[in-house]
């Protein structure tokens, strides 16, 4: 199979999730700055989804590059991935318009999990598929990042419960650390 067209077809989701994210951006009621100040936290929960997608594609692309092979297992985790990617534009709505509000935050949350969840497994299923000999492995297996990933995830969901607001913190925290691509990663691609 080839990897081309999975990266075509996620690419192109990414792109409708992007666009669907940035539509349920609402023009200002009025003309004044205080009418755009009125929608932060709109834009605010808009800024860290975007940078959410743009963090993941980015990784995403990274992995694919020193994938050599790819299998049914691996288009349909990645369809999982896309579905999970898919409830962004409903949770950065929901929150956007509910900012420090138990349910809405915690969803975010529970939604940023399953998102590295599923990009985890497309990983792990990558990194079958390509053998212990290969890039995929080197690059891919026991990963540390994963780690710190999920406990943040899940740490970011029990504080919910306590203050909503370190959810979204702690998901900011999460696109910092993934933002520069897997060194290993970066390492074997310019090899």
């Amino acid at each position: 199979m080839k990897k081309s067209r999975v990266e075509a077809f996620t690419d192109g989701v990414v792109a409708i999730i992007i666009t669907i994210l940035v539509l349920g951006v609402k023009i200002p009621d009025g003309h004044s700055l205080k009418d755009l100040w009125n929608l932060r936290e709109v834009f605010f929960a808009y800024a860290l989804s975007f940078f959410l997608i743009a963090t993941l594609w980015n990784n995403y692309h990274h992995m694919f590059q020193i994938a050599d092979k790819i299998d049914g297992k691996v288009m349909w985790v990645n369809t999982v991935m896309l579905f999970f990617l898919s409830l962004v534009p409903f949770a950065t709505a929901w929150v956007g318009q509910n900012l420090n509000q138990l349910v809405p935050e915690v969803t975010y949350g529970v939604v940023f999990l399953f998102i590295d969840l599923s990009y985890f497994l497309v990983a792990t299923t990558i990194v079958k598929v390509n053998g212990k000999d290969s890039k995929a492995y080197k690059a891919l297996h026991n990963e540390k990042k994963v780690y710190i990933t999920l406990t943040i995830n899940i740490v970011s969901i029990i504080l919910g419960f306590i203050y909503p607001p370190l959810v979204m913190v702690l998901c900011f925290t999460i696109i910092l650390l993934w933002f520069v691509p897997n060194r290993k990663v970066e390492n074997l691609i310019s090899e």
